[in-house]
């Protein structure tokens, strides 16, 4: 009846990250579902607070993309601030190359 993370490998090889209210359950579905035979080992981590699962799993699915997930994680668009970084640094950029024409 445990919440948490858990974590699928095929032999140390990072298979599957996914996220479940009942971990115990989940994992015994996934000896009987398309993953079935294609990881041998799991880890649990279960998470004091439930509403943050979702980010979690969102934020290792993107960075460690196993190949046994085939949807990456999704974030609200503002919590992606790459966006915003290329922007800032786009303007640098510009400001930089402006001042470098007045020096000459």
């Amino acid at each position: 009846g445990y919440s948490g993370l858990y974590v699928l490998y095929k032999r140390r090889s990072l298979y599957y990250i996914g996220l479940a209210k009942d971990l115990f359950w989940r994992l015994h579905s996934h000896t009987k579902d398309k993953h079935k035979k294609k990881w041998d080992r799991f880890a649990i981590y279960r998470i004091a607070r439930v509403r943050y699962l979702k980010d979690i799993e969102s934020l290792l699915l993107r960075v460690a993309n196993p190949p046994g997930n085939a949807v990456a994680g999704k974030f609200h668009r503002d919590a992606d601030v790459t966006k915003v970084l290329r922007k800032i640094q786009r303007q640098q950029t510009r400001t930089l190359n402006r001042i470098k024409k007045v020096l000459q």
